[in-house]
């Protein structure tokens, strides 16, 4: 890594400090910021499942206080969704339309060695 890059981990850790810095009512009215123990779940979910080199993914909140991350690489457009104790992974592919949807349990130990399996899957086929 060249001085100046940013590592993967740092850019996870990055995005997650913004998050953090999020208060209920950060989108409007009636919208609820994500909590602290959601973030730090994303973030150590991540760190210790991403293998040296993957893309980190944006990563962002919804107003209802959830989690939206999503990678963008070749054909495909992959998001993965903390809703309600589940992780949604939603796969597009720009050119074919093709549309592949999982739901992964937040509870199971292997969760995001799971997500990051599928999320590699889904970048490394065309």
């Amino acid at each position: 890594m060249s001085e100046g890059t940013i590592s993967s981990a740092e850019q996870v850790v990055d995005q997650c400090r913004r998050l953090e810095l999020l208060t209920d009512g950060w989108m409007g009215h009636g919208s609820i910021a994500p909590s602290a123990s959601d973030i730090e779940s994303v973030k150590r979910g991540l760190l210790s499942s991403m293998p040296d080199g993957m893309e980190p993914p944006s990563i962002t909140a919804t107003g209802n206080g959830e989690l939206f991350l999503e990678w963008r690489v070749g054909n495909w457009i992959v998001s993965a969704e903390t809703l309600a104790g589940k992780i949604e992974i939603h796969a597009l592919n720009l050119i074919s339309k093709q549309v592949e949807e999982i739901d992964i349990p937040q509870s199971s130990p292997e969760c995001w060695g799971t997500v990051i399996y599928f999320i590699e899957l889904f970048l490394t086929h065309p």
